[in-house]
């Protein structure tokens, strides 16, 4: 009888302990932290309850609205640009200081892992699996190891890969002025250019009539998503109601099911030289005219990896990103020049000079109008509002404290940071007093930013590996329709970029615009 008391009590007692234990070094550190760094606390949230559930279900509220953005600015500008909350229970600093950022991604990320709360992270792993976005610490180490080689390989071919679909894209695009919505077909066009790159053929949705298997793929990868958007939306003490999501897990076997049909093609022709699959090719020197040969995500990480699981989830981490994060910035991108043809109007004249030149990247990278539309794009738009991380050691942040928001922090070990780089980009500090208005030109006249103050692709260890193809994608793309296409206008009511959440932030409504051929009336 004394067992079976004894064993729950002491149990308690060693719960009690641990936490008191716990508890009392985070409280020296502190006293640490303030003696040698002069560490003061951020300004506090005002909560309705102890656990945040006010502020979580705020936000829900305002992003189902299209307005999660304009309410982080709201609350920056009267808590400071660094405050602390309760998220979920969790201490959590949230912060826009582009210091903060290159601390906790950067200089100090040895103190900060990215996690997701365990039963978010299940979720996202059922979908998509271990891999570059899922994993932390050594683990991710090794993806990285694997992923980073492959796209640097990869930019010599980039744009030949694209250019096929772009030749297609403007086969269907209306040419008598009409109307049509620029976000669903560019990203069918980028889905086509990138299940290319990474699968090895493209999955044809800008064919007139899509396959049955590309119907099959395009509805389970969708099913997918949206199971996995209604679940990362959800408060987190809210899961239980997503516990049985209808379709989410058949969907995901499904998607698995369909991968590896390309990964077992991959295993096989990568199979056929196994003394050769870790050689190392000799660059090769592209020549003028000269088209380079076919490169192939899979294949590439096949000659690596023998483990068809891990292989298929590798591809389905790049995929998840590569899908529609290039497509709806760029539709962002027509967005905005439909509000301002005369910025298009430059764009034309530039790309009209480049005659009959190949679009190499080197070319393209050159084009300083373009790549101005690309990072004011990127600025204003962003494919994401915030990156997060958890701190896994005390530590301290390098501003936000104090009265003046200027002293440092201490981060207690389980604090939350959280890190706002949509509010950073439309800072009035960093980018001018215009900073919500889409100019381009400004970035040939401001001071260039430092690279924490611009950060769409992140920063530090974890920045994203495919940010050139990203960028020469977006730049040839442009850089072909405006050589095609003498005028774009704009054919929405409404002027305003209406965000919706979902594995990134694209329009609510759409992207309805007009390109005009030359030698067309005015529509």
């Amino acid at each position: 009888m004394f067992f079976i008391y004894a064993c729950p009590l002491g149990l308690i007692l060693l719960l009690v302990l641990r936490y008191t234990l716990q508890k009392w070094s985070a409280y020296a550190a502190r006293k640490a932290a303030v003696r040698q760094h002069g560490c003061q606390d951020a300004p506090q949230y005002p909560h309705r309850d102890p656990v945040g559930y006010d502020l979580q279900q705020e936000r829900l509220k305002s992003m189902a609205e299209g307005e999660g953005q304009k309410l982080w600015q709201r609350h920056f500008a009267t808590y400071g640009k660094t405050f602390e909350e309760k998220f979920a229970g969790q201490k959590t600093i949230t912060t826009m200081e582009p210091a903060n950022y290159q601390y906790v991604l950067g200089t100090g990320a040895k103190d900060f892992y990215r996690e997701e709360p365990p039963t978010k992270k299940r979720w996202v792993k059922t979908f998509i699996g271990p891999g570059i976005l899922t994993s932390t610490g050594a683990e991710w180490k090794q993806h990285r190891s694997l992923i980073t080689p492959i796209f640097q390989r990869a930019e010599l071919v980039d744009v030949s890969i694209i250019e096929k679909h772009v030749d297609r894209l403007i086969e269907i695009l209306p040419r008598d002025g009409s109307t049509f919505e620029a976000q669903e077909i560019l990203r069918s066009m980028f889905l086509d250019s990138s299940s290319e790159f990474l699968l090895g053929e493209p999955l044809g949705c800008l064919d007139s009539e899509p396959s049955s298997k590309t119907t099959e793929f395009l509805e389970t990868w969708h099913g997918a998503i949206a199971g996995l958007t209604k679940w990362r939306k959800a408060p987190r003490f809210n899961y239980i109601r997503y516990l049985f999501p209808n379709d989410f897990d058949s969907n995901c076997k499904k998607l698995h099911r369909i991968i590896d049909r390309y990964v077992q093609r991959a295993l096989q022709e990568t199979c056929q030289r196994p003394d050769q699959a870790n050689e190392k090719k000799p660059a090769q020197t592209q020549q003028p005219g000269e088209r380079p040969e076919r490169y192939v995500f899979l294949n590439e990480a096949a000659k690596e990896i023998r483990d068809p699981v891990r292989l298929r989830n590798e591809v389905q981490n790049v995929f998840f990103v590569a899908q529609s994060n290039v497509a709806v910035m760029f539709a962002g991108a027509l967005f905005h020049l439909a509000r301002n043809p005369e910025i298009w109007s430059e764009l034309r004249q530039v790309a009209l000079t480049l005659g009959n030149q190949p679009l190499t990247f080197d070319l393209l990278r050159s084009l300083k109008p373009f790549r101005y539309v690309y990072n004011e794009t990127f600025r204003v738009q962003g494919p994401g509002i915030f990156s997060e991380r958890t701190a896994v050691n005390h530590s301290t942040l390098p501003t936000g404290g104090g009265p003046d928001g200027k002293a440092p922090i201490f981060v207690e070990k389980g604090t939350r940071v959280h890190c706002n780089n949509w509010s950073m980009h439309h800072d009035p500090a960093i980018w001018g007093s215009d900073a919500e208005t889409f100019r381009p030109s400004r970035w040939g006249e401001l001071e260039k930013p430092t690279q924490w103050e611009f950060v769409p692709f992140g920063g530090g260890p974890r920045i994203c590996p495919a940010l050139q193809q990203v960028l020469t994608n977006f730049l040839y793309v442009l850089v072909r329709l405006a050589k095609e296409y003498e005028r774009i206008e704009n054919r929405d009511p409404v002027m305003e970029y209406v965000t919706e959440w979902t594995n990134t932030l694209e329009s609510r409504n759409g992207v309805k615009i007009a390109l005009i051929p030359p030698g067309h009336g005015k529509a």
